[in-house]
């Protein structure tokens, strides 16, 4: 399989000492196996950060890999998936042991909707229907140093703008 992580520079040796805690999936290694999706991380962090250049970093992983590690994969955004995101977006204590998460990314056209969500404004069940319209891209969490292990830096894409 192969992963994408978009950034404002190559990451050939991903770590967690730079993770955020307030994103979907908590602290994490963020990646994507969708292309277009990675680019559009890759600009965003770019204009966020005010420094480097949009780039994305391809990976290869061995999925098999992953058999002994606690994965949890969410298929679809579902009360689970946002109460797991309500956890993470909120800085509340994640007593999970994941090593991976796997599941939908609450992207730019989601942001609003979870927003009103954590503000109480309205339901679980409310937030999950106004989500299911919306094609969501997955995201790939990489959570500990072993699951982060399983990654292959294989290439560097910059300049595709």
């Amino acid at each position: 399989m192969v992963l994408y992580h978009g950034s404002n520079m190559a990451v050939e040796q991903p770590d967690l000492n730079h993770s955020k805690t307030n994103l979907d999936f908590g602290a994490g290694f963020y990646t994507t196996s969708d292309l277009d999706q990675a680019k559009r991380w890759a600009i965003s962090t770019t204009r966020r950060r005010g420094t480097g250049e949009p780039t994305v970093t391809l990976y290869r992983v061995n999925s098999t890999l992953w058999r002994p590690m606690a994965v949890q994969r969410f298929t679809s955004p579902n009360k689970a998936w946002l109460d797991y995101i309500t956890v993470n977006r909120k800085r509340l204590p994640d007593d999970s042991a994941w090593d991976i998460v796997i599941g939908p990314v609450a992207n730019d056209d989601t942001q609003q909707t979870i927003g009103i969500y954590l503000s109480g404004i309205i339901t679980d069940k409310m937030c999950i229907q106004l989500l299911k319209p919306h094609k969501l891209k997955n995201q790939y969490t990489f959570k500990t140093d072993r699951a982060i292990a399983t990654l292959i830096f294989t290439d560097v894409i910059e300049n595709w703008q």
